[in-house]
C-alpha cells in the first residue's frame, strides 16, 4: 500500500520462542492531526508554557494524545482486530 509502512514487533513467548507481529501503519500522520497538535502547541505558548508546572504540561500532553487517538484512530480500520487475532494464535 502506498503511504503505509509495515512495522514488525517481536515478542518472546513461553518456551523461548519469539512471535513476530506485522502491522501496516501510516507513514505520515494526517494533516488534520498535525494541525490539531500545532494549534495545541500554539495555545500552550500563548498562555506561557515556560511558566507552567511540568505536571500540568504532562497531563495536557496525555489528554491531548488520548483525544488524538480517540478521534483519529479506528482500530478496525487499521486491521488491529485481525492482527491481534493472529497474534493470539
Amino acid at each position: 500500500m502506498e503511504g503505509w509502512e509495515e512495522t514488525i514487533l517481536k515478542s518472546p513467548v513461553e518456551g523461548g520462542e519469539e512471535v513476530e507481529l506485522r502491522m501496516p501503519l501510516p507513514a505520515m500522520p494526517s494533516s488534520y492531526a498535525v494541525a490539531f497538535l500545532f494549534a495545541a502547541c500554539q495555545e500552550i505558548h500563548r498562555v506561557g508554557g515556560h511558566v507552567l508546572d511540568r505536571a500540568v504540561l504532562q497531563l495536557f500532553a496525555w489528554q491531548l494524545s488520548e483525544k488524538v487517538m480517540d478521534s483519529g484512530l479506528n482500530l478496525k480500520f487499521f486491521g488491529v482486530a485481525e492482527i491481534s487475532h493472529q497474534f493470539s494464535e
